[in-house]
């Protein structure tokens, strides 16, 4: 026995460490695995923090509990880089024993922390949330699936600080739920079982057509639900929902049919079960309605209403709601005044879901503002063709409002009257609208921030709006007074518009403003603005001539000044001012005169005028033209250069010297038509000081043309003539001519990073030169030319330089062994004729002195830096270094020669060789020489034998032993073998 328990314990602790075990040192290769199935199973990326991935048998045993962090879908195709859902942690909890021998799994809770989800379904009806791979290549079983063992249970599960977006482009319809918190449990591997759940949401908004219905409303809802998965049934059973304060109690179904979420079938009727005032007014926006809680109301409420039929993405459900309000009243408790006597009968019938059927009933309503009365009836029925039958009449003093509605530090003042009556038919087709009777009258009205010092007052509006046929060419809106005192200066205004069939207008306008004054009073977002503007101006036309764009029917005339304004805003960072500037109009142009103000740090004066003002103000599509002088002692180009999204890139350029900003393309609105000629004393443009910059600018189609640019910059002047085109931010295009005179040679190399790349020997140089070139190419986002992309060329002139310690001259001394050419050179009057294409450039021959030797050069240089040049120079022979040099020389009698020499490698470590085919030549030469030379050994040697043998048989006899035959000894000496 002790052994059988020592074996059982054994046993047991291997169980227990291997529970522990396998899922701490397998952990890795786990999330591997799920992380990889998951990205093959889904057309989406899956993606899991490891180090918030853990697995335990300890947590909940005998439960498997699996935790995963930073868990997040990402789309791909039309929804790339769209996240589907991100959660900040999953726990889940499933029976070990279901998972690991079971057909059943059975999952004991599930908890989602922190997600967020955005859920879109494209116009085409393509839903992001479709993201299941099926497998095409798995076979389709011949056993029912329905009658499959397999089965997934869930006890529970919770959301916990959701945040969801819902997008659907075919309704289209919009919903956002802020910090959602969810609970629900139900058997759900049953077919049909309750589903019991309880939510709250903090901010829910929905957007159907355009039309909010939901705005930031507080939701909590306890139901009970009735689930029928084989027909996709979901019953309302007990419960209700709370909007706010408003309880909604709901009976019915709603039902999933078709192949697609967005088809429901609907059969649902609602009311409310409070019946108090107050939670109808919950509905009300906070910012519109604050302080609920505090708030004292009563009253009676009755809502109820019914939704059945279908809802796709051609139809509506019916519908039907009804509310009556009895005797409402609400009152703020810090309020000397309440609104009372609220009476409401309200209808809204669209039963067959024709929305051209729908029909909105208000036979009466009524309120007192503290004491002031308003009352009236509306009804419209129908959609596209609507009978209007409207009798609103209201007359408000605005002192008393104050005394309803708490309105944080603002007073106002003045009376406010409406007396409206509309009966008749709208509709678009038939050219008819209601026939109107309108009047509205504000008298001695005042306004004043408690936070700004200056009050609009003495405001005064007397407006009409009438048409007496039911013809929209009879409508007549008369604006007989507008005018108010807004920092103790006078505007005023007065006008008609008249005909919808062709909207026609007659306006007037005179007065002041002190934007400073107006930006206090009216929202003006990011922008900033002061200053004043004095401004009167007249204007009438009407539709017609400005679609047909005959802008001369458009009378337009007055005069504008502005004083001291102050303008930034997001888009115009760099801020503008205008210290002073008239403008007066006619309805051709716009004369603007002793504008004088900045942009950015760069100071402006503009003289000239503003041409098609009127199309481009009426019709999107229409430049603005202009033709003016721009005068500036000092512009920064700087500030306007953006990167490929039109962000700003640099705010000034270094100081220092070194290259510490980053700079950027220049946009250039393609909305505006502008010729101008530029004066400028300086214009700073990255580390470059230009002088003296005269010339014209066309601007054109979001295209820069520039003709006749002259200006000086480092030491030289250079005139520009081309186009610069950033229509594509990302692929900026140039196409430039440069005429260069006197610059220095050093300066331009240390400043212009393009010559570098395509003169590296001016790093080398001393000296002034000029050039004439045309190139063409496409920038960087450094506003730098991408090499590869340059074509073009011109003619480079050395004037007068000093050349020292060229690579390619001291390679050539060492090669050659004429040391004098790796000396200082003087240079002067080289003329280089230069063709730029496909990264490399062309250079023709010309001619040039090193040292005390003429030389020749030509070939082609990479940007990259490599060299494949020609160099014909004329050397003396008797200081080469060359094994044939001196053999050469004494052959040929000649003191130099012309030394063809191929040049490679990279500028900063060239290759120098002979010419190969002068190497073969000067072999030959040698060789003929020899040959020649030994040919005239040869006769001489013969000549003199020759000689010498006629002279002995001359001899007598007697003077020699032995008779000696000429042929003979030349035989020995140059033996000849016998022919065969």
């Amino acid at each position: 026995m002790k052994k059988v328990a020592i074996i059982f314990g054994v046993i047991l602790g291997l169980l227990v460490v291997s529970a522990w075990a396998i899922p701490t040192f397998f952990k890795d290769d786990i999330l591997a695995a799920v992380q990889t199935k998951l990205n093959e199973q889904l057309d989406a990326t899956v993606s899991l923090n490891p180090d918030k991935f853990s697995l335990s048998l300890f947590s909940n045993f005998p439960s498997l509990t699996i935790q995963v962090g930073d868990l997040a879908i990402v789309g791909k195709g039309d929804f790339e880089g769209d996240t589907l859902i991100a959660a900040e942690q999953l726990n889940v909890e499933a029976n070990l024993k279901s998972v690991l021998f079971g057909d059943n799994i059975e999952v004991g809770g599930i908890k989602v922390t922190k997600p967020t989800m955005l859920v879109k379904v494209l116009p085409n009806g393509k839903a992001n949330y479709d993201i299941y791979i099926a497998d095409s290549t798995a076979e389709v079983s011949s056993v029912d699936t329905a009658s499959s063992d397999f089965a997934l249970s869930i006890n529970h599960w919770e959301i916990e600080d959701g945040n969801i977006v819902y997008e659907d482009q075919t309704l289209p319809m919009s919903m956002k739920l802020v910090q959602l918190n969810h609970t629900g449990s139900g058997n759900i591997s049953s077919t049909q079982y309750d589903l019991e759940t309880k939510t709250t949401i903090e901010q829910t908004s929905v957007i159907f057509d355009n039309v909010g219905y939901l705005n930031k409303t507080k939701i909590d809802a306890d139901l009970i639900l009735g689930i029928d998965m084989a027909e996709s049934k979901y019953t309302f059973k007990e419960g209700s929902v709370k909007l706010n304060d408003f309880v909604l109690k709901t009976d019915g179904f709603v039902q999933l049919f078709g192949d697609s979420l967005q088809n429901t079938r609907m059969d649902l009727t609602f009311s409310s079960e409070e019946s108090s005032f107050k939670s109808l007014l919950s509905l009300i926006p906070a910012m519109f309605l604050k302080d609920f809680e505090e708030l004292e109301a009563r009253g009676e409420l009755k809502f109820n209403g019914m939704a059945k039929g279908e809802l796709t993405a051609t139809q509506m459900p019916g519908f039907a709601v009804d509310m009556t309000v009895k005797d409402g009243y609400f009152k703020y408790p810090d309020l000397p005044s309440a609104v009372k006597d609220v009476q409401v009968n309200m209808s809204v019938d669209a039963k067959d879901g024709d929305m051209n059927n729908l029909a909105i009933d208000i036979p009466n309503f009524s309120l007192n503002l503290g004491n002031n009365p308003i009352s009236g009836k509306v009804s419209l029925k129908g959609l596209e063709e609507m009978m209007v039958n409207a009798d609103v009449k209201g007359k408000v003093n605005l002192a008393e409002m104050l005394e309803v509605f708490p309105v944080d530090s603002l007073e106002m003042k003045g009376v406010f009257s409406l007396d409206l009556k509309a009966n008749g038919l709208y509709s678009e087709a038939k050219n008819s609208i209601p026939k109107i009777d309108a009047n509205m009258k504000l008298e001695e009205g005042y306004v004043k921030s408690l936070s700004y010092p200056y009050p609009v007052e003495n405001l005064h509006v007397v407006a009409n709006a009438k048409n007496e046929t039911g013809n929209m060419s009879d409508f007549k809106f008369t604006i007989s007074d507008a005018s108010l005192l807004m920092h103790n200066e006078p505007l005023s205004a007065k006008g008609t518009l008249y005909d919808l069939d062709n909207p026609t207008y007659d306006f007037n306008m005179k007065g002041k403003f002190d934007l400073a004054a107006v930006s206090k009073i009216v929202d003006l977002g990011d922008m900033s603005l002061v200053g004043k503007i004095d401004a009167e101006i007249h204007t009438k036309g009407d539709m017609k001539a400005i679609e047909a764009e005959q802008y001369d029917k458009l009378p337009t005339s007055g005069s504008i000044s502005v004083s001291n304004i102050a303008y930034k805003s997001t888009d115009l960072p760099q801020g503008l001012t205008i210290k002073n500037a008239r403008m007066t109009f006619t309805p051709q142009e716009i004369k603007i005169q002793n504008y004088v103000g900045t942009v950015g740090t760069s100071d402006v004066e503009v003289k000239g005028s503003l041409t098609n003002y009127l199309a481009y103000i009426m019709k999107a599509s229409e430049p603005l033209r202009g033709t003016m002088t721009v005068n500036s002692q000092k512009f920064n180009v700087n500030e306007w250069m953006v990167d490929e999204s039109g962000n700003p890139t640099a705010d000034a350029p270094s100081t220092t010297g070194e290259d510490t900003e980053e700079y950027g393309v220049i946009a250039v609105p393609k909305d505006i038509d502008f010729n101008m000629n530029a004066n400028a004393t300086t214009v700073v443009y990255e580390n470059f000081t230009l002088k003296n910059l005269k010339g014209n600018v066309r601007i054109k189609d979001g295209i820069v043309d520039l003709t006749s640019v002259n200006f000086g910059m480092l030491g030289g002047n250079i005139t520009a003539n081309g186009s610069y085109d950033p229509t594509d931010l990302q692929k900026p295009k140039f196409d430039m001519g440069l005429d260069i005179q006197s610059m220095k040679i050093q300066e331009a190399y240390k400043n212009i990073v393009s010559i570098k790349a395509l003169a590296p020997i001016a790093k080398n140089l001393e000296g002034i030169f000029g050039t004439k070139m045309r190139l063409s190419g496409v920038l960087g986002q450094d506003f730098m030319p991408i090499l590869s992309t340059l074509s073009g060329g011109g003619d480079v002139s050395v004037q007068d330089a000093t050349m020292n310690g060229v690579p390619l001259f001291s390679k050539i001394a060492q090669f050659t062994g004429v040391s004098n050419l790796g000396e200082s050179k003087q240079l002067k009057d080289i003329i280089i004729n230069t063709t730029i294409k496909d990264g490399k450039i062309n250079i023709k021959p010309f001619d040039l002195k090193i040292s005390d030797y003429q030389a020749t050069v030509g070939g082609d240089a990479g940007l990259d830096g490599s060299m494949d040049y020609v160099m014909k120079i004329d050397l003396p022979l008797d200081k080469l270094n060359m094994s044939w040099a001196k053999q050469y020389q004494a052959l040929t009698g000649e003191q130099t020669i012309p030394l063809n020499l191929n040049i490679g490698g990279l500028y900063n470590s060239p290759s120098v060789g002979l010419d190969k085919s002068q190497g073969e030549e000067v072999k030959t030469v040698i060789a003929t020489k020899l040959k020649e030379k030994g040919k005239d050994a040869l006769k001489d040697k013969l000549g003199g034998l020759l000689n010498r043998g006629t002279s002995d048989s001359t001899k007598t006899k007697s003077d020699s032993t032995k008779t000696v035959n000429p042929l003979d000894k030349l035989k020995d000496k140059f033996p000849f073998k016998k022919k065969n």
